[in-house]
């Protein structure tokens, strides 16, 4: 088997999972299930929070190693379990190196959802959030219209490459503003609904929580330098969240 197309193939189902929010430890271990299709055990498979470095020794060649970086983050379980599926299927010889090849780039190049899609699954998870918090109907209702519009902005701004933090400060702002705005424009009474939950509600979803709990996980499993810059990272995401609101209820 070509050592080189195999660390290639490792790096990418790599990538995918690392990009889409998958664990440290998921990642490396399917890196290493794939390098072991080779020739040799003799394979490493390492992972950083945006750095994949995959090495196998070949008889041939000596010792390979192949790096690659991970730029781009987002949260899509459904390419992990396509990963995951293709992986294993690959490792059992149910797929060969040319197919897994042409798989793993169909999984890779697999739209998002839609703008309809997002748009609606935001405004519904904030609604529902607001509900959860004791939230009135109006509170609800205005963290729907609040959590719909922050889902179409940040569906826009994926289109665009921009500073890491910025788009959760930003949609902080957008997500404050836009509640606030409603109880003025509908002139709901701030006293019988509480527009604090509302918000709470369009941001919430906003807030790492994955990122957090991965970041946990790895520390839990030895992975301390992985574990501390996702600590790092969602620490620095709920500061921009923070004072995105704070900003947006500073105007009224």
């Amino acid at each position: 088997m070509d050592e080189n197309r195999l660390l290639k193939l490792a790096l990418d189902a790599g990538e995918i999972m690392l990009a889409s929010g998958a664990e440290t430890h998921r990642v490396q271990d399917t890196m290493r299930r794939i390098l072991l299709m080779g020739d040799t055990d003799m394979v490493t498979a390492s992972t950083l929070s945006t750095m994949l470095i995959v090495s196998i020794h070949s008889e041939k060649d000596g010792s390979l190693t192949l790096s690659r970086s991970v730029e781009n983050r987002e949260v899509n379980f459904q390419k992990i379990a396509h990963v995951n599926a293709l992986s294993r299927a690959f490792v059992s010889g149910k797929v060969t190196l040319d197919e897994a090849q042409e798989e793993m780039e169909k999984i890779y190049h697999e739209p998002c959802f839609s703008l309809p899609v997002t748009t609606i699954a935001y405004g519904i998870g904030a609604a529902a959030i607001t509900l959860v918090f004791d939230g009135t109907l109006w509170d609800a209702l205005a963290a729907f219209v609040s959590g719909a519009v922050t889902g179409i902005f940040f569906a826009l701004l994926a289109r665009w490459k921009k500073p890491y933090f910025l788009a959760t400060f930003l949609g902080g702002i957008l997500a404050g503003v836009c509640a606030m705005a409603f109880y003025r424009i509908f002139q709901v009474d701030v006293q019988a609904n509480n527009y604090n939950i509302a918000i709470v509600g369009c941001t919430l979803p906003l807030l790492p929580g994955l990122t957090m709990t991965n970041a946990i996980r790895d520390i839990l499993e030895g992975n301390f330098i992985s574990g501390t810059a996702k600590l790092m990272e969602a620490l620095l995401i709920a500061v921009a969240v923070a004072s995105g609101i704070a900003i947006a209820l500073s105007f009224f």
